[in-house]
């Protein structure tokens, strides 16, 4: 495997695993909607960033759940190198739920989830009084 495609892979240590890890995220209050996409974060002391998908039956079938899934777990692993540090350092950990819609292209998913995250790196940098680098 090349270096650049080892740089993009998504494993288990980019993953959000344990209810309490979605429960910090809910709790942080960092939220951004690109609809159909819910997108919420917590700034961690994690060496990298990590994602939880949360997608309720309302979106689909199984089949249609777990090609959204796919989709979005494709658009943060090409998205996690340009994920802007918090304030104060470490990373964040995001959330991201879906509303019913029918499924886009994994392009589409990917620019909504950067819009989301911009917007969530300025907040959290308001939040800390920091002007935001850009």
């Amino acid at each position: 495997m090349s270096g650049a495609s080892r740089q993009h892979t998504y494993r288990r240590r980019h993953r959000l695993r344990l209810a309490r890890e979605y429960a910090a995220v809910s709790r942080a209050r960092l939220k951004k909607v690109e609809h159909p996409l819910v997108v919420q974060a917590c700034i961690t002391d994690q060496p990298e960033p990590r994602l939880g998908l949360s997608i309720g039956r309302r979106v689909g079938n199984a089949v249609a759940r777990n090609a959204l899934k796919r989709r979005l777990r494709e658009a943060f692993r090409l998205l996690r190198h340009e994920i802007p540090e918090p304030p104060g350092g470490g990373n964040y950990d995001l959330v991201i739920s879906a509303r019913p819609h029918d499924l886009l292209g994994s392009g589409a998913y990917r620019e909504r989830i950067e819009r989301a995250i911009a917007a969530i790196h300025l907040l959290a940098s308001r939040r800390a009084g920091e002007q935001p680098a850009e």
